[in-house]
Parts: C-alpha cells; sequence; structure tokens
C-alpha cells in the first residue's frame, strides 16, 4: 500500500508540474518566517535537503524529472512536514508547561531547570498573597472548609481595593515572571528540538498519504 501512495504522489506530483508554474510551497505557520528566508539555522535536516534538491530542478526541464526522483522528493517532503511540526509541538509544549519541550527532545537537565523555576514562582507567589492579603480573609481567621458561603462572600465584599494592592502587586508580578519564563522555554525548546533532529535522536519515516507539499 505504501508503494501505491508513493506512486499516486508522484504522478500527482509530476502532473503538477507540467501543468504551470503554480508555487509548490504552502504559507508558514503564524509567526514563523518564509520557507525561502530561513536561515540554515532554522531549517530541519529534511528541509536543508530539500533545499538543495529543488534548486537543481529550477531550470531543468520537466521531460527530464523521473518518477523516482519525484518519488524520493516526495518523501522527503513528508519527513520536512513531521521534523517542522515537531519543532513546533516542542515550544507549545513549553508554553503549557515549561520543561517539557526539553524532556520530549531528551534534554533532561534542561527540563528540570525551567519546570523547577515554574514551580517556585507559583509556590512563592502562592506564599507572598496568602501573607499579604487583609487579615480577615486569611486562612487563619477564617476557615474557608467550615464557614458558610455568605460568611465567606460578606468577609471579601467588605475588604477595600486599597486592601488588596499589595497582593495584587504580587499576583501580577508573579505572572508576568511566569509568561517569562514559558517565552524562554517555548524559544530554548525548539533550539533543542532542531539538535535532537540533527543529532539523529529522534526520525521520522516518511508518510505521503499524510503530507502537504511544503518546500521550504
Amino acid at each position: 500500500m505504501r508503494g501505491l501512495g508513493r506512486a499516486v504522489w508522484s504522478l500527482g506530483l509530476l502532473v503538477l508540474c507540467a501543468s504551470g508554474p503554480a508555487p509548490l510551497a504552502a504559507e508558514p505557520p503564524l509567526g514563523e518566517p518564509p520557507a525561502d528566508e530561513r536561515t540554515a539555522r532554522e531549517r530541519t535536516p529534511a528541509e536543508e535537503r530539500l533545499t538543495s534538491v529543488r534548486v537543481p530542478w529550477d531550470d531543468e526541464p520537466v521531460s527530464r524529472l523521473t518518477v523516482g526522483r519525484i518519488a524520493a522528493a516526495v518523501d522527503l517532503i513528508s519527513v520536512a512536514k513531521q521534523e517542522r511540526a515537531h519543532v513546533n509541538r516542542s515550544a507549545a509544549y513549553s508554553w503549557v508547561a515549561p520543561g517539557l519541550g526539553h524532556y520530549v527532545n531528551g534534554e533532561t537537565g534542561a527540563a528540570i531547570a525551567f519546570a523547577a523555576t515554574d514551580v517556585a514562582l507559583a509556590v512563592t507567589s502562592a506564599i507572598l498573597i496568602a501573607q499579604l492579603l487583609p487579615p480577615s480573609v486569611q486562612s487563619r481567621n477564617l476557615n474557608y472548609l467550615q464557614s458558610s458561603y455568605s460568611d465567606i462572600e460578606e468577609r471579601w465584599r467588605s475588604l477595600t481595593p486599597a486592601e488588596l494592592i499589595p497582593a495584587t502587586a504580587v499576583a501580577m508580578t508573579s505572572a508576568l515572571l511566569r509568561l517569562t519564563v514559558r517565552h524562554l522555554a517555548a524559544g530554548d525548546a525548539r533550539r533543542a528540538s532542531f539538535e535532537a533532529l540533527r543529532r539523529g535522536t529522534i526520525v521520522f519515516e516518511p508518510h505521503p498519504l499524510g503530507t502537504t507539499i511544503v518546500i521550504p
């Protein structure tokens, strides 16, 4: 079945090449540079190989293209798409949970460092906020498990905005710091994913029937 799928894709690509100069490159994901403008450092291994394959094709007549060469290019395009998805996925993981993107790329030390930083910020801010809340709503003066909802609501409604300024300032600072950690973690996870792909610790197999044609 895989051989049949590759043959179908190859013939389809050959028809596209013969029908006119329609571009094969798709729009890049939001926030990413166009494929042609990516530097070598920003390309995955398969995208780099695709670039070297495409250059001789630019001025080559379609009649000289063989089904075998097109099939190989389709396989490479499939791998390039999977590698690019892995890079983006690694960054997304670290936005959700700092360190997760590093973990999936085998960088356990960096994963622990980013995760510990995020947890430390969360715990520290929670402790500070609890201490900076007005005494009337602190847990030592109000039993949240046994008090009625109306009593808890009345205590909180009686507070003035000025009383909540210290705790609110700590909460906002903590949120900004944690967003910064996520931003740094996502960027470094992208770097880790590129390195894992170049080292060969993460390898993708061609899946021509499940790919979109994207030429970097």
